[in-house]
């Protein structure tokens, strides 16, 4: 008889070369798919030539309204198909979460990864009280939550009462390596980017989408740092469609101190 893997079933729509959320899904159904899952991952254009997982992948659209049905029909299609034994719920959750919230509970689980509310848990308008409806409306349904940020971790478990073996946290899709000392660290980037050399740096690396996670924070609150500690240096390193906004707000912060490696 054939062996019979678990099946995994990722709900998204975000290219992965675009989104910071995009690459972390790609990452995690690679990494799936190497430990013997049979991963299926939707999206508009979650995967290449070679990926071991499958890929669901949808032209794009005419416009975003169109793109937002496509991919919402195709999530449904999805669910119904591919009898998977765990459904992630990814970016953005409307598209994402309604399969779960109007279809019927079968014999699959299902995950909620709440990387979508860090924006509203940081600057949303929307009063906290909303946000706590509709995640207590919404968080019951789900047999695990993700996230990849430490504050929306403790926010789950002691605000919203998630026990804490039942939140998951998943680390930014970043490859790196262990520095051997802080030294040689300081030595290894300094050699590639000599702008950074001299006094305390602050190192920040990610992929920079359209909302990299805590950079916009830092380029706000790096001047007020400035006047208390005038020699801290800061490196930027990373790429994306976000790169040229980020270095257009360093230079309109006057953060002369800064430095966009791309």
């Amino acid at each position: 008889m054939p062996e019979v893997r678990p099946r995994l079933l990722i709900l998204s729509s975000l290219p992965v070369a675009s989104s910071g959320t995009g690459l972390r899904m790609r990452t995690l159904a690679r990494a799936m798919s190497r430990a013997g899952w049979e991963v299926w991952l939707t999206g508009d254009a979650p995967g290449g030539p070679g990926e071991p997982f499958h890929a669901l992948t949808l032209p794009p659209g005419r416009s975003r309204w169109r793109s937002a049905l496509a991919l919402l029909r195709q999530n449904f299609t999805a669910v119904r198909q591919a009898q998977a034994d765990w459904i992630l719920c990814s970016k953005p959750l409307p598209i994402s979460c309604l399969p779960r919230l109007l279809t019927r509970h079968r014999r699959e689980r299902w995950i909620l990864d709440v990387d979508d509310l860090e924006h509203a848990f940081w600057k949303s308008p929307l009063p906290s009280r909303l946000l706590q409806r509709f995640l207590a409306w919404v968080l019951p349904k789900f047999d695990l939550v993700t996230t990849h940020c430490r504050e929306l971790q403790e926010y789950l478990e002691q605000e919203q009462g998630i026990p804490a073996d039942l939140v998951v946290r998943c680390l930014q899709a970043i490859e790196t390596f262990p520095p051997a000392d802080r030294e040689s660290s300081r030595a290894f980037v300094t050699s590639r980017h000599p702008a950074a050399s001299g006094g305390e740096l602050l190192l920040y690396a990610a992929h920079l989408g359209v909302a990299a996670a805590g950079l916009e924070f830092i380029l706000a609150g790096f001047p007020r740092l400035l006047r208390s500690r005038p020699a801290a240096r800061l490196l930027v390193v990373g790429g994306g469609p976000g790169l040229a906004g980020f270095r257009k707000r360093a230079r309109d912060s006057a953060i002369t101190g800064s430095t966009a490696a791309g």
